[in-house]
């Protein structure tokens, strides 16, 4: 089998080298990083701090966060986190209702509270804009499974690791697929005069780039894409 739109290493390292020019991007994941490595447990305390870390630094519109947090840690407070298959993702975010409340499925927030406090390499973060890129790269072989979100969005992303033939870290390919997928969006938004749905820092990076953004984007992006942007010098 081979992918409907090609992927190398080459244009993940580019993905990798344009993260490392979002210096707001890489603080917010840093601070994750650092507040794992600080508050290595799940007692309740470390898993309220975990739970208002990546619901505001990410916006993932958790409101409940004190009944959040006490879900996540019944989860994960027995100190057996390495237990848990990709399955713990779609358990955490069906954070049950209150009575009377519509059911709400947190998949967002559970997949990146997994991926810095869990286990990177096993979680990878999910988001629209990464299931985007997949779709464009597996074309028919793309599977989506409304039931099991998760489940099938980490199917997808094995399976274009493996077509693809890479051996780049998850945290790498998840930054690919993001910037890709971002991309796409700020293309379509912007030809249908939609509001622009784009982190903030990249999209004053896509709107006027300089010109060692633009060959690092040019780089990363796929040969399907068009070049819709202009460098600024």
């Amino acid at each position: 089998m081979a992918l409907a739109v090609a992927l190398s290493e080459s244009q993940i390292e580019s993905a990798r080298r344009m993260f490392a020019s979002m210096p707001r991007w890489q603080l917010a994941e840093s601070s994750l990083v650092k507040l794992a490595e600080a508050m290595p447990a799940f007692d309740l305390q470390a898993c309220l701090v975990k739970t208002v870390a990546v619901n505001s630094i990410f916006g993932t519109q958790v409101l409940a966060t004190m009944r959040m947090a006490e879900w996540v840690h019944k989860l994960l407070g027995n100190g057996r986190r390495q237990e848990h298959g990709i399955e713990l993702v779609e358990t955490m975010a069906a954070l049950r209702p209150n009575e009377g409340d519509k059911p709400r499925v947190f998949t967002s927030f559970a997949a990146k509270f997994c991926h810095f406090f869990v286990d990177a390499d096993r979680y990878p973060i999910y988001d629209d804009a990464a299931r985007q890129a997949l779709k464009l790269h597996l074309g028919k072989d793309y599977r989506e499974d409304p039931k099991h979100p998760y489940t099938s969005f980490c199917r997808n992303f094995e399976t274009l690791r493996g077509m693809a033939e890479v051996t780049a870290k998850t945290r790498d390919l998840d930054r690919y697929l993001w910037l890709t997928g971002m991309y796409m969006r700020w293309q379509k938004e912007r030809r249908n005069n939609s509001k622009l749905r784009v982190n903030e820092e990249l999209l004053n990076l896509l709107n006027a780039p300089s010109t060692e953004f633009a060959a690092l984007l040019d780089a990363m992006l796929p040969t399907t894409l068009p070049r819709d942007f202009k460098e600024v010098r």
